[in-house]
């Protein structure tokens, strides 16, 4: 609300549009903002609608500066395919290709426990991900069963040890 103020004060030719995206994307007015509950936007993040709908807004505005700034807490988990939204945990190769942004800007976050359930499955749509210059990250990290002689053979990035792992690692005597 303030990024709109600002614009309204300061460029009051420009115009701000605000998108809400999840399985599927819509437009948002200001006062809308405070009454929108999460639940209502919980499953997948699907910026390729996202982006689509932002152009299609952009090319109707005549002139100026055309900036789309995209604010999200998740990587690509869907993309449109026509008018139906495909959804995919951890992002397909596919849904990062139609989102069409650089794939070196996104770092997919994986649990741990994502991994082991389904570690054929998983290792191959990672190692696709990876190819495209994707990060990978692998979250709460030690809560489950994995062995780091397993992690070696994905390709990881990152690795975020979960806190109960490590946490009392100073005091034990199993060292």
């Amino acid at each position: 609300m303030a990024l709109a103020a600002l614009i309204r004060g300061q460029f009051p030719r420009d115009r701000l549009w605000i998108i809400g995206f999840s399985l599927y994307a819509r437009e948002f007015t200001i006062e809308q903002l405070p009454g929108i509950a999460w639940s209502e936007w919980n499953v997948g993040t699907n910026m390729h609608a996202g982006f689509q709908l932002s152009r299609r807004l952009l090319g109707s505005q005549k002139g100026g500066n055309k900036q789309i700034l995209m604010v999200t807490d998740g990587e690509p988990t869907a993309h449109m395919e026509g008018a139906e939204a495909e959804f995919a945990y951890p992002p397909t190769l596919r849904t990062i290709q139609e989102t069409g942004i650089d794939p070196a800007l996104i770092e997919l976050e994986v649990t741990e426990s994502v991994i082991i359930q389904g570690a054929g499955e998983a290792r191959e749509a990672l190692d696709d991900i990876a190819a495209l210059g994707v990060g990978l990250a692998i979250d709460d990290f030690g809560t489950g069963y994995s062995s780091l002689a397993y992690l070696k053979r994905l390709p990881v990035d990152e690795l975020k040890i979960d806190k109960s792992f490590v946490q009392g690692i100073v005091k034990s005597s199993n060292i």
